[in-house]
């Protein structure tokens, strides 16, 4: 138990306690037991965000002169462990703790050391929403949140309708962003193929996973009128209405068309370009038309 005497050779003398002369001696040369094994409790552990975990060891032989050992982080930072072998999980993620030997009469190389991997997954991961809706022609960027909050990667990807995860109308990336490229045609019963469900998952742990539905909103005028109620023309004169539509950004804003008709039958030219020019005199009404709206 005395380091101090390893490697030094004592003499043992052994005197007859009948006789003083009689007497035997032998040389003795201390020397260390090296330490030639270790053993964790466990290879593998999963735990939880606060869990804490007290690792056991198993140091050979039994008999080994300096069984000093020392804790530490191999690789990661979802876990701490302390001088004593005690785990705790602090946040989401993978780690390995190892433990080598640090006595000093070891002449093995490598030095004994043993590992054990961590996995400290998630619980659970959520769309912001559990419904988004994104305008024809714009973006939309989804986000998930992860419990416990974590910055693992995360991959979205479109479920249904399983005909149009590769269609040009609606397009996903693996980040999450969301393009409403066209719209399919929908008149208020059967299915909505612009209603699309996407889903997300941990890239490391992607049996945990939630969904949301995305819908494309075609974002069509709701009311359009010209910019007046009546007026008076001189034959020769040419206007050019003004249209207003509600809402300003609705993605037919400009898709519009006038016809006129009245008491005189001609009275006015439509030029085709967004104005009008009187050609006799008469009454008519101009009317303004946008996707089944007047």
């Amino acid at each position: 138990q005395d380091y101090a005497m390893v490697g030094k050779t004592y003499t043992v003398i052994a005197t007859s306690n009948y006789d003083a002369e009689v007497s035997a001696s032998v040389k003795v040369k201390v020397t260390a037991v090296e330490v030639t094994s270790l053993t964790l409790g466990a290879e593998t552990l999963v735990m939880e965000v606060g869990e804490t975990y007290a690792m056991k060891y198993t140091l050979g032989p039994d008999n080994a002169t300096d069984k000093t050992v020392k804790w530490d982080i191999f690789k990661g930072d979802a876990v701490t462990i302390d001088e004593n072998g005690v785990i705790k999980a602090v946040k989401v993620g993978k780690a390995v703790v190892r433990l080598q030997s640090l006595s000093k009469y070891n002449t093995v190389n490598p030095t004994p050391v043993a590992y054990c991997e961590i996995d400290v997954p998630p619980t659970a991961i959520a769309f912001e929403k559990e419904a988004y809706t994104v305008v024809l022609g714009k973006t939309l960027q989804l986000a998930a949140v992860s419990t416990p909050e974590s910055t693992l990667p995360v991959k979205f990807e479109i479920l249904s309708p399983a005909s149009q995860a590769t269609s040009d109308k609606f397009t996903m990336t693996e980040a999450g962003l969301v393009t409403a490229v066209g719209y399919w045609a929908y008149y208020g019963y059967g299915e909505n193929k612009n209603v699309y469900t996407v889903k997300v998952s941990y890239v490391d742990y992607p049996e945990i996973s939630a969904t949301a539905t995305v819908t494309v909103d075609e974002h069509l005028a709701t009311e359009c009128s010209v910019s007046f109620e009546s007026m008076t023309m001189k034959v020769g004169d040419t206007f050019r209405p003004t249209v207003n539509v509600v809402p300003a950004d609705a993605t037919n804003a400009d898709l519009y068309h006038f016809s006129a008709t009245g008491t005189s039958y001609g009275a006015v030219k439509d030029n085709n370009d967004g104005s009008f020019t009187a050609l006799k005199a008469g009454t008519y009404t101009l009317t303004v038309t946008m996707d089944g709206m007047y």
